[in-house]
């Protein structure tokens, strides 16, 4: 897998097009983190954004509301889970969540690799170049290949037998009679 060069350093974004895609990723990706901070060390996250064109984004973990509203009022933060058993089911949810995500993610990396594959093996390997030849060499060919498959046909119908044969008590087989009579009392 080829690696992506390093950045030389992060600019402005001129294309309006490329910002607004740039944006939507890196804000999925923020909220990914954020949720994966909280799910590990149980903090409570907020996160509030506003787009070049003015729109509102927020996310938090369990409530951006709740916790924006503590901050603001400067008081200790509200634990917005009455009891633990549905803190503890919410965990487990965002476990499992994280864990299909990343199935995910491994599922899209195989199939991209796989479809890398398969067209590279499709890629002609340059053995023979049909648009270059003649009719004639194609004639050539065609003859060339119906008289190797008239060859194998007959391998298959007569298949060679051996040159030499078996007598009772001994072989016709120079390397065997060779054994048989080097092995036996003299």
């Amino acid at each position: 897998m080829t690696r992506r060069p390093k950045r030389s350093g992060i600019s402005y974004i001129e294309n309006d097009n490329n910002r607004s895609i740039s944006f939507s990723k890196r804000r999925a990706g923020l909220y990914k983190t954020a949720a994966d901070l909280s799910t590990l060390t149980g903090a409570t996250i907020a996160i509030a954004l506003e787009s070049k064109i003015g729109k509102i984004y927020s996310f938090g973990t369990p409530s951006a509301g709740l916790i924006i509203d503590s901050f603001l009022s400067r008081n200790a933060p509200v634990d917005p889970f009455v009891n633990e058993e549905q803190k503890a089911k919410i965990t487990l949810l965002q476990n499992k969540l994280f864990k299909i995500e990343k199935e995910n993610f491994m599922e899209d990396r195989r199939t991209k690799e796989t479809t890398i594959w398969a067209k590279e093996t499709q890629k002609p390997q340059g053995r023979l170049s049909l648009s270059i030849a003649t009719v004639e060499e194609l004639n050539k060919l065609v003859y060339d290949l119906s008289r190797i498959k008239q060859e194998i046909n007959n391998d298959r119908l007569c298949p060679q037998q051996p040159n030499y044969q078996l007598e009772v008590g001994g072989s016709r087989d120079p390397f065997l009679a060779q054994l048989s009579s080097s092995s036996s009392p003299s």
